[in-house]
């Protein structure tokens, strides 16, 4: 929420800080893994958690039953708000009571847009025209999601469409369309998804969205970031990579995304994973932009080469952020990093 509140989760345990990160205090111990946080303010927060989950049995899988937790103290103290019938990602609340999230109806049924009024303890589905994959709202009334879009008749897999609300999602207009073939790097996709999605919402008008296809060969994955300034009425493409090794058009960094955190409508940090391009680990690479995305700068990222199973970033201005690593292969907690300096150097910050 601001450079002197933070808040970090991991297996069994929520850890709150109110100066930057020099001390903790713990606010949850329990059986739970802690997915995610989104606050509405100092004192109104969620956590997104799970029971039974690892690096190897992500959210999703038949063993994790998904939890959202809450707080009002500013996370000094947590309790459980809803036992959820299905995962849900793209946590977003806009007030003390009102959220958005996509659900995940599993094994086999539509991902869903829901909507919360009494601070998550019931969702009801929000009819959008296409199936979300991802969303972000600013407030009650301006939201958006990113959603697979039908191509013409024969093509193998969906595209991308970006829907603009501003009514809350009582009704949806298409702002934006990726199609499917410019989101492959030429293997072919492996999973269930072929493409998905990320937003971040900075303003009514300023948005950043990536698209991605599915891990391919290798772990391949094409993507493409754009950028808008004024409500999507207009779409910049800021940075995309299609290939592996880099070929014409490459303007970010290479390999799948792990992470983006767009600070306002000119900073933005994405760091990537390409598994081809180190060894034997795969190699992390983070890119910053501070021009809108019309270029891109290389940073050393937190870590270099590693086999990442989930990434964090979170900058609240463009010098000073944190990084939050999980790796597959390891047991051991998730590390978190600062930087003060825009990304150039990290210092490794776990209590």
């Amino acid at each position: 929420m601001d450079e002197q509140h933070g808040w970090l989760g991991g297996r069994g345990i929520i850890l709150a800080t109110a100066d930057g990160g020099r001390s903790w205090q713990s606010g949850y111990t329990g059986p739970l893994t802690i997915l995610g946080f989104d606050f509405a303010d100092l004192k109104h927060g969620w956590a997104l958690a799970a029971r039974g989950w690892s690096p190897v049995n992500p959210p999703g899988s038949k063993t994790v039953l998904d939890t959202l937790l809450g707080t009002t103290d500013g996370g000094r103290s947590w309790v459980t708000v809803s036992e959820l019938p299905y995962p849900i990602s793209s946590l977003n609340f806009v007030s003390a009571t009102t959220g958005f999230a996509i659900a995940y109806r599993l094994p086999s049924g539509p991902l869903t847009l829901v909507r919360t009024i009494d601070g998550g303890k019931n969702r009801q589905a929000v009819s959008t025209p296409e199936q979300p994959v991802a969303t972000c709202f600013f407030d009650r009334q301006h939201g958006w999601v990113a959603a697979l879009h039908p191509e013409r008749q024969g093509a193998p897999f969906p595209g991308l469409a970006v829907l603009r609300s501003d009514d809350g999602g009582h009704a949806w207009t298409t702002s934006f369309t990726v199609p499917w073939q410019d989101l492959q790097s030429g293997g072919g996709p492996v999973g269930p998804f072929p493409v998905s999605a990320q937003l971040a919402c900075r303003s009514d008008t300023t948005v950043w969205f990536l698209a991605h296809g599915a891990p391919e060969h290798f772990g391949v994955r094409a993507y493409h970031l754009y950028r808008t300034l004024d409500a999507g009425r207009r779409w910049r493409q800021v940075a995309s990579s299609v290939a592996i090794p880099p070929g014409p058009g490459q303007t970010g960094p290479v390999g799948a995304p792990l992470a983006l955190d767009a600070v306002d409508g000119q900073n933005a940090y994405l760091l990537t994973v390409c598994p081809p391009c180190g060894a034997p680990l795969p190699r992390v690479s983070l890119a910053r932009t501070d021009n809108g995305g019309a270029s891109w700068r290389n940073l050393t990222p937190p870590v270099t080469s590693s086999a990442v199973a989930q990434v964090s970033l979170s900058f609240l201005a463009a010098e000073r952020g944190w990084a939050v690593v999980q790796e597959t292969i390891s047991e051991e907690p998730p590390r978190l990093f600062e930087t003060r300096n825009d990304g150039r150097t990290w210092v490794q910050r776990s209590p």
